[in-house]
Formats: C-alpha cells, sequence, structure tokens
C-alpha cells in the first residue's frame, strides 16, 4: 500500500519521505519539485505560480492526472507521494498530514530554502507569507476538488514534527503505517504536548489528579485531550490534567481528539474565545513552561502581554 503525505509548508514532510525512502526502500514521487520546476521556468515565485494557477487549473489536472496514472500502474509498489494533493487522487493508501508550529516553520524555511527566488525580510515576514501560501493552494483546491487539505479528517494519522527531526517523524509514520496495513485502521492526531496551548490556568489543575496519571500512564490512550484547530494552532478545551501530566512527564506525544468545528462557526464564537485566551494572558503559559521545564516554539498573539489588572 502507498503512503502519501502532505502538511504544513516548513513541516519537513520532504525529508520525512526521503527518510521513509532511506530507512524503508519506499520510493517518492514529489509533485512540489514539479511545481517548484514550473515556477522557476516561467521565472515567477512558487506564490506567484499558486496565484497563476487560480485561473489556469491546466497544470493541476497535469499533475494529478499523473499521480492517478502512477498509482493504478504501480500498485502494490512501496511508493510514498510527497504531495499537497495525493491523498485525494490515491484512495488506496495511507494518508498522512504533517503539522508543524508556524514560527518554527519560517525558521526552517529560511534555514533551507530549496531555491525560493524571493528572499524573506525577517522570521516574521517568511511567517506570514508561508501561511499566506498554504491558504492561496487550499483555496485553489477547494474550489477545483471541493477538498480541504487542511480538514484532519481526511487523513489516518497527523503527526506534529514541531520538536523531532525527519528520522523520527518518519518512524512513527511507518509504525502506524504498518499497523494499518495489518487492519488496525485507527485515526489518530498526534501532537506534542508542547505545540498544545492551555485555556485554563495551572492553578485551577488537580495536581493530585496529574500525579496519579504520571503513574498510570494508560490514562493518555483511555481519555484523549479535546482540542479545537483556530488560527494555525491548537488550543485545549477538555482534559487539562491529561495535558499537564504529559508535559510533566516529558511524554513525547499524545493522541488527541479534535473537537467539531462549529465551536467557532461564528464570529460571536470567535470573539469570545479570543477574550478567554487574551484574559489568561502569556503569563499562563509561563507558567506552564515552568512546571514542565520546557519552553513553547512560539506564542499565539491571542494571549495578551498582560492580565487583567496588572
Amino acid at each position: 500500500m502507498f503512503i502519501t503525505v502532505t502538511g504544513k509548508l516548513g513541516s519537513g514532510k520532504s525529508t520525512v519521505c526521503k527518510a521513509l525512502a532511506n530507512e524503508h526502500g519506499f520510493k517518492v514521487y514529489s509533485t512540489g519539485t514539479i511545481h517548484r520546476e514550473i515556477a522557476k521556468n516561467r521565472g515567477i515565485s512558487t506564490i506567484e505560480m499558486n496565484e497563476y494557477m487560480i485561473k489556469d487549473t491546466s497544470f493541476d489536472f497535469e499533475i494529478d492526472r499523473e499521480v492517478e496514472r502512477l498509482s493504478k500502474e504501480q500498485e502494490g509498489k512501496k511508493i510514498v507521494f510527497d504531495s499537497r494533493m495525493a491523498w485525494h487522487f490515491v484512495p488506496k493508501s495511507f494518508k498522512v498530514f504533517v503539522y508543524v508550529d508556524p514560527l518554527v516553520a519560517a525558521k526552517r524555511v529560511i534555514a533551507d530554502p530549496r531555491g525560493e527566488e524571493e528572499p524573506y525580510e525577517d522570521l516574521q515576514d517568511a511567517m506570514v507569507r508561508l501561511l499566506q501560501r498554504a491558504q492561496i493552494e487550499n483555496r485553489r483546491f477547494i474550489e477545483i476538488y471541493g477538498a480541504d487539505y487542511f480538514d484532519y479528517d481526511n487523513y489516518d494519522l497527523v503527526v506534529d514534527s514541531t520538536y523531532f527531526d525527519a528520522k523520527t517523524i518518519a518512524e512513527k509514520i511507518y509504525e502506524r503505517y504498518l499497523e494499518f496495513t495489518a487492519g488496525e485502521r485507527r485515526k489518530e492526531i498526534l501532537l506534542t504536548p508542547y505545540s498544545v496551548y492551555p485555556t485554563k490556568p495551572v492553578k485551577r489543575i488537580s495536581n493530585e489528579k496529574v500525579e496519579t496519571i504520571l503513574k498510570s500512564q494508560d490514562e493518555f490512550l483511555k481519555f484523549p485531550p479535546e482540542v479545537i484547530l483556530f488560527d494555525n494552532y491548537h488550543y485545549i478545551l477538555k482534559g487539562h490534567h491529561i495535558y499537564l501530566a504529559a508535559i510533566k512527564g516529558k511524554v513525547p506525544y499524545i493522541n488527541v481528539k479534535l473537537v467539531n468545528k462549529t465551536e467557532l462557526s461564528t464570529v460571536k464564537h470567535i470573539e469570545e474565545f479570543t477574550s478567554k485566551l487574551s484574559k489568561l494572558s502569556i503569563e499562563c503559559l509561563y507558567d506552564y513552561e515552568k512546571t514542565g521545564n520546557f519552553l513553547f516554539s512560539s506564542y499565539p498573539v491571542y494571549y495578551s502581554s498582560v492580565s487583567e489588572g496588572k
């Protein structure tokens, strides 16, 4: 069975695919390479190419037909598709989405630009442009195929690459791939606890309950914390005691449950949610860092710089 790997820009998915090839004998087919070559031949940036392709879908269809053709002709072969949309065109595949913190993604792209034509002014500029490019791409996919590649429901495995190297991520994917091909078809969202953000202060979490969980880590599997994906970050809504136990126990990954998308379906819901984060303040995140002796990779803007009354 094939593996199809997509993910956030800067998530390291291409390097992960290479690791799967080197360690487990997969052949890599990359549509991103084709996309960059088309842009280079036209003398434009990848962002400009994406904008151009919104008006002219011929290149999308050309690439997609090639993916479909290859998947049919090479059925039974060990191929990993490094492609934004291969999961949609290769139904008989183990579908993987690689998440990464937006700031970490920007740092990686700046460190290894892979021939990008337009330079970034600074780290913030890189982060904004990467997110912009991803939104342009996804809008095009929704318009052409009616498929949202940001939707975790499309994948068998969502895995967080923020704190781990490509080889570690590849091994996690391969482990789940073997289980999947053996008939264990569960879906998982595996995030590092340091990539999930709290909506409750540390002082409101029962330390006694946290210690009980640390003694019997089966709790991490039985009751996955519920999180919501908002503006490129994951926020925990339910299960803070498990979350804090994972932080204190240095658990590399926790399996989380993504809550119903309607949680933030209106402007009013969004305003209420962001107001709640603002009241917590950035100091709430500092408390978690101090408790778990770690640092978040970045701080979402919705946590205010000071708490109310200070």
